[in-house]
Order: C-alpha cells, then structure tokens, then sequence
C-alpha cells in the first residue's frame, strides 16, 4: 500500500508539472501592518478564546513560515457566545460573506461571519497544527487537548481539514495550501469523491507516517485535478445522451412523418380506386 501511494504521489507531480514547485519557496502570503489598538498577538491568544474574538481589519491567511508574523486579533468589544456545529456551516458556506473579500468587518457578528472568522483561525500557521487535531479528534469523538470539546467547533470542512494536515508537514507544502478564501467556495476545487472517510484515511495515513506533508498534498492535488476531469466527463457524456436523444427523437419524429403520409398516401389510393370502379360500373 505505501508503494503504491507512492506512485500516486508520482503520478500527481506529473498532473502538477505546470505548478513549478519553486513556488514552494517563493510564495509568501504578507500580513498588513494593522493602525488598531488594543490587539494581541494570535500566539498570546488561547485557542478556544480565538473563537470568541473579533478581528477588525484584514487577517492574514496563512504565512509560508511559522515563525513570520502572525495574524494580529483585536479584541474590539465582547462577542456572544456561539455554538459551533455543523448545521451552521452547511447554512454559511455559500454565503456572500464567505467570499467577495478578504478583509473582516469589524460589526459583522451574525452566524456567518463567526465561521468566516473562524475560517481565518484554522488557515493561521500559529493554530493550524493543533487545529488539525481538533479535526481529527471531532471524528474520534475525542476531548481536545486544549480543554475545549471538539464537538463545540465548527471545524468539519474538508476543504480546512486537509489545508491544516499539509502544515503539520513539510513547510514546502503551503504552495498547495495558501490560498484565497475565494477559492475555499469553488465547487471543483472540492469533488465530490472527497468524502470524509477519504480524508480521515489519508490523514491516519500521514499521521503514522506512510505519507509525508508534501505528498499528502499532492494526493489532494491530484484529488482536485481528478475531480475537474470526472466534471467534464460527465459533462460530455450527458452532452452526448442528449445529442443521442435528440438523434433518435429526429428519427422517430420522420419515420412518424413519413407513416402517416404513407397512410395517408394509402387511402387516398383507395378512394380514388373506389370511385373508378364504381364510375366504370355505372
């Protein structure tokens, strides 16, 4: 079985080849320069607390390494307390609030932008590892470590899952990793293969080391590029069940056509016949 993961991650490298994996190396997603006051540092801030804060400005994303600047949470007034489940997630995920832009509006407290937040959250390098965990735990049914319950998150998405599973490895993963909220809501960019059950097997997998980071992500990489193809394979074969629809209702429409002209065709003969005879009997 390890061999032939290992083929797959081959085989991914060979989907991947327009992704120079320079871009590892090269690719740093900057967190701007906040003019707010009163914030903290994402690092000073317990992981459970991180849900209950509410940033004012723009967040950053994820950093290509753990040890840049993390994301600043300002702690602008109180915020109710939420219970995260799963429900909410499915209600918000297609929301307008989700995408459109990057930056976090400071009064913006209803459901969906508690998840929005909350996706900011997991992406940050400085939580993605224990983040991860919490993931794994939610589907053991385990207590985090953090003295929170794993159930209360809303951490559920495969889309966060296997971003976070890419940082617990090799830092080369994150050009595969960080990427815009934007892209979190592309419906190919998460197929429908992709079930929870792949993910948790791949992500044991990693945990007990048959896969590293890096090839972990190639797994979802390729993952993402077989989803688009089955996409447009089904597209083109229900492009060509129609066309065949369409062929054999045009035939069936002539052949209809052509026999009630031949019917008709039939007793016109047969009355014109009958008049003859019945004039060549007069």
């Amino acid at each position: 079985m390890k061999i032939s993961l290992k083929i797959v991650a081959l085989l991914s490298i060979f989907l991947c080849v327009f992704v120079p994996v320079s871009i590892a190396e090269t690719a740093q997603t900057q967190c701007p320069a906040h003019e707010t006051t009163g914030s903290l540092n994402a690092a000073q801030v317990p992981f459970h607390d991180m849900f209950l804060t509410q940033p004012t400005s723009e967040a950053c994303a994820c950093n290509t390494e753990t040890e840049k600047t993390q994301p600043e949470i300002v702690l602008s007034r109180p915020a109710p307390a939420i219970v995260y489940t799963h429900k909410n997630l499915e209600n918000c995920q297609h929301s307008k609030h989700l995408s459109k832009s990057s930056e976090l509006r400071s009064y913006e407290v209803d459901t969906c932008y508690r998840i929005k937040e909350l996706y900011w959250t997991i992406l940050s390098p400085a939580f993605c590892q224990d983040g991860s965990r919490a993931v794994l735990s939610r589907f053991g049914g385990k207590t985090c470590t953090l003295g929170s319950r794993v159930e209360d998150m809303i951490v559920v998405d495969e889309t966060i899952l296997w971003r976070c599973l890419g940082m617990m490895g090799d830092t080369s993963s994150f050009a595969f990793l960080c990427d815009d909220v934007r892209e979190l809501e592309n419906q190919w960019f998460n197929p429908w293969f992709l079930t929870k059950a792949t993910v948790v097997t791949l992500t044991l997998m990693r945990q007990f080391g048959f896969l590293s980071g890096v090839e972990l992500a190639m797994v979802f990489y390729a993952l993402r590029w077989l989803g688009l193809f089955s996409f447009l394979w089904e597209f083109v074969k229900t492009m060509c069940f129609y066309i065949v629809i369409w062929y054999l209702g045009s035939i069936m429409f002539l052949a209809v056509t052509v026999g009630i002209m031949m019917v008709m065709t039939l007793i016109l003969l047969g009355y014109d016949n009958l008049c003859h005879s019945l004039w060549d009997a007069d």
